[in-house]
């Protein structure tokens, strides 16, 4: 194992600094320890049913590292800075109490000094908060770089946001972007926008799992499709809401295929349309979602764009693949949750891709100082006698 994800990390490296190709074997060996660690100390409860952990982890890890551009990382601090961000949003993001997060973080320190000679505080923090990465923030270019002024994030969000309650067809938002709900808003970005990446969030009724999931998708250009469940809204009905997302991903969306489908545990009015998310997750595709005769309208929908794209093999299997690995890329699944009561275990225990094939983001309680800038936007509202 070592040595495959070492290989992936010199691959990516081998145009950087000399200093920066010969982190290839330790960043394996640091990733490799980290998990081997975690699958010992964080096993799964009944209350922390989704402390399950997979090779997908370390490979999450390393997708997160292949964003770094060479013309902008130019010492081992960086990469051991970006290297400490992917690692916390892939294992640390997951954990459902303050004691594990912490327990984690010493976890990470140990690893750093044993392979890098180097301090988590020191090197994975900044003004004494955890590093944030984005690659919306750059003027010039899109580049995958640390947020070095946190006001300069808030102030881009608020934009964002103003511009998202002013689209016609957009349901408007009133949000209060205090500092947690802007690093969810990056955690969840990060997902969305890696290949094929999907998310989990986990949290209580008001955490500000749809909205922040909402302005991130707004922020990546990206459709934003969620269930209006409806009296007599069965599996017929869901599969053709699929069968919708599927085609404005891969043709439909012309200039806007990329796609983010909102699904959230209230809409699970049959378990059948978990089990359908669970191999939307697991496969890419829901199987036999069509008849003969509609996958046989959406190849000849394909054809123009297959052509576009470089096609040259006209069969129906050459047809098929194109649109199926086109929806695979295009669009990405955000599933929103709460941990309360047992359906959560349930849902982790039976549709085992909602843990193994997605980021778990769990939503810690607000601090008092989210709390107390949320009071102030509504006081500030009122008329006072």
């Amino acid at each position: 194992m070592k040595k495959i994800f070492e290989t992936i990390a010199a691959f990516k490296f081998q145009n950087f600094d000399e200093e920066i190709k010969n982190l290839s074997e330790p960043l394996a060996v640091a990733t490799i320890n980290l998990f081997n660690i975690i699958q010992e100390n964080f096993l799964p409860t009944p209350a922390k049913s989704h402390y399950v952990f997979n090779m997908r982890d370390i490979s999450k890890v390393f997708q997160g590292m292949y964003q770094a551009d060479k013309n902008f990382y130019e010492g081992k601090e960086h990469i051991i800075k970006l290297w400490g961000h992917e690692v916390l949003r892939v294992f640390h993001d997951r954990l459902n109490s303050f004691e594990d997060r912490e327990q984690f973080k010493q976890n990470l320190n140990e690893q750093l000094q044993q392979q890098f000679q180097m301090d988590y505080k020191e090197h994975c923090q900044t003004n004494g908060e955890d590093a944030i990465f984005v690659d919306f923030l750059n003027e010039n270019m899109r580049v995958y770089e640390e947020v070095t002024v946190f006001e300069k994030l808030r102030e881009y969000l608020l934009d964002k946001l103003e511009q998202y309650n002013t689209q016609p067809k957009l349901i408007k938002m009133d949000l209060v972007l205090f500092k947690d709900a802007i690093t969810h808003v990056a955690k969840i970005y990060r997902v969305l926008n890696l290949k094929r990446g999907h998310c989990f969030l986990v949290g209580v009724g008001g955490s500000g799992r749809h909205s922040l999931t909402r302005l991130s998708a707004f922020i990546s250009e990206m459709n934003i499709f969620q269930l209006e469940v409806t009296k007599g809204f069965q599996l017929k009905q869901f599969r053709d809401f699929i069968k919708n997302m599927y085609e404005m991903s891969a043709y439909k969306g012309k200039n806007k295929l990329k796609s983010v489908f909102i699904f959230s545990d209230n809409d699970v009015v049959q378990e059948s349309f978990l089990e359908d998310v669970n191999n939307q997750l697991s496969a890419g595709t829901v199987p036999n979602l069509y008849l003969p005769d509609e996958i046989a309208k959406v190849r000849e929908e394909c054809r123009k764009p297959y052509k576009l794209a470089g096609g040259t093999i006209d069969t129906p299997d050459a047809m098929n693949e194109f649109f199926f690995n086109r929806v695979k890329d295009n669009l990405h699944v955000a599933i929103c949750m709460s941990p309360i009561g047992q359906a959560f275990r349930d849902y982790c225990r039976q549709y085992p891709a909602l843990i193994n094939n997605t980021t778990i983001n769990w939503f810690m309680r607000w601090p008092d100082d989210a709390l107390t800038e949320v009071a102030l936007k509504f006081v500030s509202k009122l008329e006072m006698q």
